[in-house]
């Protein structure tokens, strides 16, 4: 499904530029690492080579007393830039 937004070079969504990308379907993975200074992080997918990118933002219901670390399981709707890498558009945690 296409889905239009903003994106920076980096991947961060922003006023940089407006693009269509296509989001593919969700899948599981494991938090990789979350720096909380920086707000974004890594997460491991099942059946990936790359790692995928997300920021803070892209998560949903984080609570600052229940923070994203590592080895948390996640569902991760994802996009690929026009560099090939994976970026998070939304990362829900699995209770």
């Amino acid at each position: 499904m296409p889905v239009r937004f903003k994106l920076d070079p980096s991947g961060v969504r922003s006023r940089a530029r407006d693009i269509e990308v296509v989001l593919l379907p969700a899948v599981g993975g494991v938090v990789k690492s979350f720096s909380d200074q920086s707000s974004y992080g890594f997460v491991s997918c099942d059946g990936m080579e790359q790692d995928v990118w997300f920021a803070a933002a892209c998560v949903e219901g984080l609570k600052p007393q229940r923070p994203l670390g590592p080895g948390m399981h996640v569902m991760v709707e994802m996009f690929k830039t026009e560099q090939g890498k994976f970026r998070a558009h939304r990362v829900t945690r699995v209770w």
